[in-house]
């Protein structure tokens, strides 16, 4: 593989910084949107206009402090102050006005302009060099500021509940459908005043190892409403305007059925909760009412390292609709290459093993004989390529891929090797999908 492939973004040895941003990793060189959709941003921006927290004077005092910069530079003989510094102050003070209505995207578009205006005011030589460096860097961190939602929603008034997405598979055998349990965090204000896209981790792990570097589970108070969401992406996408969704893979945590190591019950069990969070499946209650995720836009970002990252791998190579991005850190493109070497076994019985790693405690006896076939299906004694590793291999089905893809590998990482990235990439590449990544040279992305 090409590192260096048009679209590819290497890092080594620095930090991963998320953004709201995610949503729309692409490759081919356009100008991207911070948001998923523009309706959104409107619905955004009209709702700051009537928040308490009077986030407009905020916005404001770093237009007014380069505004005192120009005056500042004008003195100082650096920009001519009758025309040229005339022209910038005028030009700030209709973004000023855009700021204090809350009307973030003509903020960043003629804070756009303003760098056009400081280039010709350059070319023509009314402003020095030194002058143009100065309010051109300002200039940007300004954009930077507004080009990314901000954090205008009180989490501490969030909606948090629990619903059981129904599915059309019964991979218990127990005569009923299995159902997926989904716990959500939202701003209070989704469903009357605004749709809000999602950020979605669906694992395996949430009753198991749990996630991140403390191991975090989910927790609940008496009546089954989630209280501890693990991760931050609650934290800090939630005051930002999108609900998250933890979703548990089927058989797991408190999810009906049994896990399959990869298979097509794991996929489509949250392929389900993307058609609920788009109106074509079902979802109630523990006491049975139906739910409606009538607070969504439908747009789903889903994001998680090692197998909550396959999962996004896997479900975007369904090519369902309403999926726009997926960011899997450290995935599995095929479980074959992640339980074998050219056909030899890196070590026996290894799907099943991981399968009653995961399953639900209350399933584990119950889903013994789902891990047997596993392991007869699996069939360590040849390591060959057969039609059990075929349906766990996502990279090949790229071709259905809709969503945008912003892939993160360690290049040291001998558990999910970098083989799974390369041909993930590669395959995504023939297929045009638009794409990005971060490859780092530690073994895994430990923060995540």
């Amino acid at each position: 593989m090409n590192l260096f492939k048009k679209g590819m973004v290497v890092f080594t040895a620095v930090p991963l910084l998320m953004s709201s941003s995610m949503a729309f990793a692409q490759d081919n060189g356009q100008e991207q949107s911070n948001n998923i959709s523009d309706q959104y941003r409107t619905s955004i921006d009209a709702y700051r206009i009537n928040m308490n927290e009077n986030k407009e004077s905020q916005e404001s005092d770093s237009i007014a402090d380069l505004q005192k910069v120009i005056k500042q530079l004008a003195e100082a003989g650096e920009i001519d102050e009758d025309g040229a510094a005339n022209a910038l102050l005028l030009h700030l003070n209709a973004v000023n006005r855009y700021a204090k209505l809350g009307q973030v995207k003509k903020v960043v578009k003629h804070m756009k302009g303003f760098e056009v205006l400081l280039k010709e005011q350059l070319k023509k030589k009314v402003i020095s060099q030194k002058a143009y460096n100065n309010l051109y860097e300002n200039s940007t961190v300004i954009i930077d500021k507004y080009a990314v939602t901000q954090p205008v929603f009180s989490y501490e008034n969030a909606i948090r509940e629990k619903v059981y997405v129904e599915t059309n598979m019964d991979s218990d055998m127990d005569g009923k459908p299995d159902k997926v349990a989904v716990d959500i965090i939202r701003p209070r204000e989704t469903g009357n005043q605004i749709k809000v896209p999602v950020i979605m981790d669906a694992s395996p792990y949430y009753e198991s190892l749990g996630r991140g570097n403390e191991s975090e589970l989910k927790e609940w108070d008496k009546d089954g409403k989630p209280i501890k969401f693990p991760l931050y992406y609650d934290n800090y996408f939630v005051p930002r305007g999108y609900a998250v969704v933890l979703a548990d893979m089927i058989g797991t945590s408190q999810s009906d059925g049994c896990p399959t190591t990869g298979g097509i019950e794991d996929i489509n069990s949250i392929k389900a909760v993307v058609d609920w969070l788009n109106g074509r499946a079902k979802a109630k209650t523990s006491d049975g009412k139906e739910v409606i995720a009538d607070w969504t836009n439908g747009k789903v970002g889903m994001i998680g390292k090692s197998y909550d990252g396959t999962l996004a791998n896997g479900v975007a190579a369904t090519g369902v609709e309403g999926l726009e991005t997926i960011v899997p850190i450290s995935a599995i493109s095929s479980w074959y290459d992640y339980y074998r070497y050219s056909g030899i076994p890196y070590y026996r019985g290894g799907p099943a093993g991981l399968a009653n790693t995961v399953v639900s405690s209350k399933s584990r006896n119950i889903c013994k004989p789902v891990r047997d076939r596993l392991t007869a299906e699996s069939d360590d004694n040849t390591g060959n390529y057969n039609h059990f590793w075929d349906k766990r291999n996502y990279y090949k089905d790229a071709s259905k891929v809709k969503a945008s893809v912003f892939a993160i590998h360690g290049l040291n990482d001998y558990n999910v090797k970098t083989n799974h990235f390369s041909q993930w990439w590669d395959e995504l590449e023939e297929n045009d999908v638009p794409k990005k990544a971060v490859a780092f040279q530690n073994r895994t992305c430990r923060s995540i």
